[in-house]
């Protein structure tokens, strides 16, 4: 067996920074995304809350997995709509939209983005 050496981790941007530039950038509030509706009653709709609820093993220093392109094809779309629509909401994925077209040259194969969590 050889004996391990030191690994290069893959490339990461910082999860809190590449927010910060997306809410500057196009003046949203990504932990409050939810508009009024013709009531006046405002959904929750926490971008954050999001992620961590769809990666589950997000904690304080690690990286994870960002799917900035959720995209199926046609026939994994039909055959999955409503998994789809509830993994991936429409609210969430107009904020991923806005990622991918800041950040679409750092994803990977899979069409995901890697980052870095802390707090």
């Amino acid at each position: 067996m050889d004996k391990p050496i030191p690994v290069v981790q893959e490339p990461a941007i910082d999860y809190n920074k590449l927010i910060d530039y997306i809410e500057d950038k196009y003046k949203i509030d990504v932990r409050d995304y939810g508009q009024p509706d013709a009531n006046g009653v405002k959904p929750y709709l926490d971008f954050w809350h999001w992620f961590i609820e769809y990666d589950e093993c997000i904690r304080n220093e690690c990286y994870a997995t960002l799917p900035v392109d959720y995209r199926l094809s046609e026939e994994e779309w039909k055959d999955n709509m409503d998994y789809f629509n509830n993994l991936f909401p429409t609210w969430v994925r107009e904020i991923l939209d806005l990622i991918k077209a800041e950040f679409g040259e750092y994803l990977d194969e899979e069409g995901d983005l890697r980052v870095w969590i802390w707090w």
